[in-house]
């Protein structure tokens, strides 16, 4: 395999288009922690790996909060320190490498030529794995707090990227995790990803 495919357009504009760099997008329960790991797995030896939240956790770390719980209450009262937008950064300064994963909220933004996975699954079935992974909790509890979770990140969305909705049409490969297993998901993204890079190197020559 290449490292890059180029287009002379792309070259002319200062655009690599890098042929193994794979995003990962999803709501929380979705899956995308687990398919993270498992490509993680498989391809570890071949690629880097980075998720947002690991990011963003080291970053609280750095500036010396007990835990993530005290960093997200304290950048959410003063969002005027920049520190989403740093760790955003981040994830661009990864983009600029071939061979890479990233799992993330908008990861897709920030590696627009890599191939784009966004994993899909009703609300209420994100809540039902929740609660059975949870113990001591409810249904109705963990629904409740999935909702909340969709609205808070959807609203800071909106006011770091407006136009950022997920769009099924701005991805390479949809996959609803309700309908496959983790196993089936991964192999259908390792297939999906092959497809998409002959496809590139097809259309590059």
């Amino acid at each position: 395999m290449s490292r890059r495919i180029y287009t002379r357009r792309a070259v002319s504009r200062g655009q690599g288009v890098f042929s193994h760099q794979i995003t990962i997008t999803s709501m929380a329960g979705v899956g995308g922690t687990t398919l993270y790991n498992r490509l993680n797995r498989t391809l570890g030896d071949k690629f880097e790996f980075a998720t947002a939240g690991g990011i963003f956790r080291k970053r609280g770390k750095d500036l010396g909060f007990q835990d993530i719980e005290s960093f997200v209450i304290h950048n959410n009262a003063h969002p005027e320190e920049g520190h989403d937008e740093w760790c955003d950064d981040q994830q661009r300064k990864l983009g600029k490498r071939n061979r890479v994963v990233i799992e993330g909220r908008l990861s897709h933004i920030f590696l627009p030529h890599a191939f784009r996975v966004l994993l899909v699954c009703p609300l209420h079935v994100r809540a039902q794995r929740r609660h059975e992974d949870t113990k001591g909790s409810t249904f109705e509890g963990e629904l409740i707090k999935m909702l909340k979770r969709d609205v808070r990140d959807s609203e800071r969305y909106d006011t770091l990227y407006p136009g950022w909705f997920w769009q099924h049409k701005d991805f390479d490969l949809v996959v609803n995790t309700a309908f496959n297993s983790d196993r089936e998901t991964e192999k259908r993204v390792l297939e999906g990803h092959e497809k998409w890079w002959w496809h590139q190197k097809k259309k590059n020559r």
